[in-house]
């Protein structure tokens, strides 16, 4: 409350000090008093000093005193010729304004409770009032040309030098005590007078605590329903029903202009946010976005820089993802300003208006995200690369691992299916990164057909240390990945395709067989056979036998192993090497399928995303297709153990094996018998007698042993060597390529293949067949 101040009267003269002299005539009184004289007397003495006019003197009474005093009773009848003013009691003044202050206090107290700008005019109006404090007041307790009555005594002294009035006492007051009263004139520069009109302090302080109240109101419901416009701008970006652009000005002052899209998240007031660089849709920055309404602040916030009510407040929540998230500047929001109907990107130091759209899309792209969740996923595109034709090719999700985000995928060149890449790395599903770069993947390994250029291609050639990176875009996936970009379609799932270890356990079992075609450069196309003859120690050894159809002398035999580690399960995941020579004349060069002789050059297979298929490759470029047979039952008849078994029963002594044998280079066809003569030390001696039937006394003696080792089990494991003494001087075996034979046993059709020993090319060859049959 402000405090009020009550000042003296001063230069009073008081009525009782003053003695007037008189001189009067004596009258005919005969001793007493002239009325007349005695009005005249007391008219020129007043008893007080405020302004009057027109004052009268009547009802007199004399009363004769002790002496020569009288004492006189009179009225006095006077008007005022100015307002008479007294000074307003500061108590009674606090009381009488209680409830203006009372209201004007509250009002006060919730002022502090309102948002910049809409409570810069109650500061100013506050200021206002606390620099306007109360003067003395005064007011009118008589109002000029006011007629005044009051009663008074006089004291008249009547002796030989006339008549004198001693004092004039007032003896019924006016209702204000008149030594109280004072006249404006008397006021002084500190005080005023309350009248009631616009001028008066008092009304005037009403006015401004009403105002204030009436202001605070008004400011109140300016910031609800400014608040209430902001909350709806905003939520009109969080549902993804607007997008806005315009620059970002980052770390370096270098503005950006970018594109931010909006997408709710689970938890309540949180946004997904992601800018991303209008020049480059790689380039991105995507932060953990927040609706807030903060405190209200107590001092006036920055202009064009602080916003005082909603925002969404943006967390840089991957500082190292692109070269425009690097940049960013801390402590960035976006808010709607009203005033300007613009939306606005505000940092620490500047606040930019952005420029709204319409959201075109239905729904996030982000959701696209989900296609890629699943094995099976697939689809097909274009790798891009200036100066090149484009290159059709198809991609395959092989794995994906949700809770770590683990995904794993397959190119192939749509023209060759021997021209592929896998990449590996971290699908980032978590908000906000599934909004930024959320596939960032790493080749593993990869494939290049000999008959394409890995000139026209970026995913196909080697390139472990570069990043392949994947968006979802409204009609599919785009890419990176060096110098070439990616257009990728719809998603569609092949339900055929599963991961690459269940995948592998079909083609990596004792006894699969796999049919199909080879082919080497511009050779004539082949078809094989493809035997899994053994599987052990879970892939870590992995026996192959490849024959040519209708060829059962043209095999060869392959070790190797199953690789499980990483992308290697989608590329060549198994790699051997061939056992032993090759047995026919055709390939008459080295790294390929059936090379002249064992080599260190790697035969490779990989798996189709089906499982459907084989691909296999040699290091010089011949390429084999091959089809998994349903109709044939594994077997495990080619193992080692079970050959182990076999050897001793297929050379058990006295057994004989009727075939033919065949001369090439005679071209001589002739019946043969081969009888055990002996089976011994576990076949490291075994000894046969090969006659022909034609003419018993063309035959010949051999002797050899049977190699049961991994290498040699599915290939020509007996070898055998002619015995001088046992030949006949007619004999058809007399060649020097006839003195060592090699013989392999086929399984499934329980016979005898051989040739002749270990010159180039096939000089001749036998199949042999046993009436007994193996159990």
């Amino acid at each position: 409350m402000k405090s009020f101040h009550t000042i003296a009267l001063l230069g009073r003269f008081s009525m009782m000090a003053v003695l007037t002299t008189f001189a009067a005539a004596a009258t005919g009184c005969s001793g007493g008093l002239d009325r007349d004289q005695v009005t005249e007397l007391i008219q020129s003495k007043p008893a007080h000093q405020l302004p009057v006019s027109d004052r009268h003197i009547s009802n007199i009474e004399l009363e004769h005193q002790q002496g020569n005093r009288w004492k006189v009773d009179f009225d006095c009848t006077e008007s005022a010729a100015a307002d008479w003013l007294t000074e307003l009691d500061p108590a009674a003044l606090k009381k009488g304004l209680a409830d203006s202050v009372a209201a004007y206090e509250a009002a006060l107290n919730q002022h502090t409770q309102v948002r910049w700008p809409e409570r810069e005019p109650l500061v100013a109006m506050k200021k206002d009032i606390d620099d306007s404090r109360l003067p003395r007041l005064f007011r009118a307790a008589t109002k000029a040309g006011e007629e005044i009555k009051w009663r008074g005594t006089a004291m008249i002294t009547d002796d030989e030098s006339g008549m004198k009035i001693s004092s004039v006492t007032i003896v019924k007051p006016f209702p204000v005590d008149f030594d109280s009263l004072s006249t404006k004139g008397e006021m002084g520069d500190d005080a005023a007078v309350s009248d009631g009109s616009s001028a008066d302090p008092i009304v005037r302080l009403r006015t401004r605590h009403s105002d204030f109240v009436k202001q605070l109101k008004q400011a109140e419901a300016t910031v609800n329903s400014r608040l209430t416009h902001e909350r709806t701008a905003l939520n009109s970006l969080v549902n993804g029903e607007t997008v806005v652009s315009g620059p970002m000005v980052g770390r370096t002052n270098s503005p950006s202009m970018v594109t931010f899209q909006f997408e709710m998240s689970d938890e309540e007031g949180a946004v997904n946010v992601v800018a991303i660089d209008s020049q480059d849709t790689f380039s991105r920055a995507v932060f953990d976005g927040m609706l807030s309404l903060p405190p209200t602040p107590t001092a006036k916030p920055r202009v064009n820089v602080e916003h005082d009510g909603w925002k969404l407040n943006l967390n840089n929540a991957d500082s190292s993802l692109s070269p425009l998230s690097r940049v960013a500047a801390e402590g960035l929001n976006l808010h709607f300003d009203r005033a300007s109907g613009q939306y606005n990107l505000a940092d620490q130091t500047r606040s930019t208006p952005l420029t709204a759209s319409e959201s075109t899309s239905d729904e996030p792209v982000s959701k696209r995200l989900t296609d890629l969740q699943q094995v099976g996923a697939q689809t097909k595109g274009t790798e891009s690369i200036s100066g090149f034709a484009d290159r059709q090719l198809a991609m395959t999700v092989t794995q994906f691992d949700e809770p770590t985000g683990n995904l794993r995928v397959l190119f192939e060149d749509k023209s060759s299916p021997f021209t592929f890449a896998v990449f590996e790395g971290k699908y980032r599903t978590q908000s906000p990164h599934h909004l930024g770069l959320p596939i960032q993947l790493k080749q593993v390994t990869y494939g290049t057909a000999h008959d394409r250029s890995a000139d026209d291609s970026q995913l196909f050639t080697r390139g472990s240390n570069y990043t392949l990176t994947l968006l979802p875009t409204e009609k599919g996936f785009i890419g990176r990945y060096r110098k070439a970009e990616l257009t990728l379609g719809e998603t569609t799932v092949n339900e055929k395709v599963i991961d690459g270890a269940s995948r592998w356990k079909d083609v990596v079992t004792t006894g699969s067989i796999w049919r199909g075609t080879k082919q080497w450069r511009s050779k004539a196309v082949e078809e094989v056979t493809l035997r899994v003859a053994e599987v052990r120690n879970e892939g870590k050894y992995v026996r192959l036998l490849m024959e040519k159809k209708d060829r059962p002398l043209d095999f060869v035999v392959y070790e190797g192993s199953w690789n499980q580690t990483h992308g290697r399960i989608d590329g060549y995941s198994l790699t051997t090497l061939q056992k032993g020579k090759n047995t026919t004349t055709d390939n008459e060069t080295f790294e390929v399928f059936f090379s002249r002789t064992e080599t260190n050059d790697a035969k490779k297979f990989r798996l189709s995303p089906s499982g459907e298929t084989l691909y296999g490759l040699s290091k010089g470029g011949e390429i084999a297709t091959l089809k998994r047979d349903d109709t044939s039952a594994p077997s495990e008849a080619y193992t080692t153990a079970a050959m182990m078994k076999k050897w001793p029963a297929v050379l058990q002594s006295g057994r004989e094996w009727n075939g033919q044998y065949t001369n090439v280079r005679v071209k001589e066809t002739t019946n043969i018998n081969m009888k055990v003569l002996e089976y011994e030390l576990e076949g490291k001696r075994v000894t046969v007698e090969i006659t022909a039937e034609a003419d018993r006394r063309v035959k010949g003696v051999y002797q050899g042993s049977v190699n049961l080792t991994d290498p040699a089990i599915n290939g020509f494991t007996l070898v055998l060597a002619r015995q001088k003494d046992h030949l006949s001087k007619i004999t058809l075996f007399n060649k020097d390529w006839e003195e060592k034979f090699v013989l392999r046993y086929d399984a499934t059709n329980e016979r005898l293949i051989g040739r002749s020993g270990d010159y180039q090319g096939l000089l001749s060859h036998m199949t042999l067949n046993s009436e007994t049959k193996e159990d």
